[in-house]
């Protein structure tokens, strides 16, 4: 399953167009780059440099704890679709809206997300009030589930 991000573009008009012309372009370049910004702690940023059908550059900031099956996601499947869109938004009332799908080929940082997934969640559980070996566990299980959600095909 590939992870679909609608983004506020509200004030990012330019994204907004290049997302509604790139619907009648047979295919688009683009230069992907995941990041942590600097005083971002608990984020981690996907930079998107889009050189065609026009250049756009934008970065799109996921909380690990509360976004990270996102990301999880967009690196299983090797992509992401990415819609505009104004706050309040949801997939089920913008159906026909135009989205484009950016391909996320292997930069190497596959290898960096599990653990640094594992160590977010876990701290999330900590906070909740788990000790440290139990928040390793719930973490462990939390992703297994997430993952195996994500992997979910209809039998045949």
């Amino acid at each position: 399953m590939i992870p679909l991000v609608i983004l506020d573009t509200t004030e990012r008009r330019d994204v907004a167009e290049f997302i509604r012309v790139h619907e009648y372009v047979l295919s688009g370049d683009v230069e992907v780059t995941w990041a942590q910004l600097a005083g971002h702690k608990g984020t981690i940023s996907l930079v998107l440099k889009f050189l065609r059908p026009a250049e756009v550059g934008l970065i799109v900031e996921f909380d690990i704890t509360h976004q990270g099956i996102l990301v999880d996601q967009a690196l299983t499947s090797k992509g992401l679709y990415i819609q505009a869109g104004k706050p309040g938004d949801r997939l089920s009332t913008t159906l026909d809206n135009p989205r484009v799908l950016v391909h996320l080929e292997d930069t190497g940082f596959s290898g960096d997300w599990g653990p640094m997934f594992h160590k977010h969640i876990a701290l999330h559980f900590r906070a909740l009030g788990s000790d440290r070996s139990e928040s390793k566990r719930l973490a462990q299980e939390c992703i297994r589930q997430m993952r195996e959600m994500g992997d979910f095909r209809i039998p045949r």
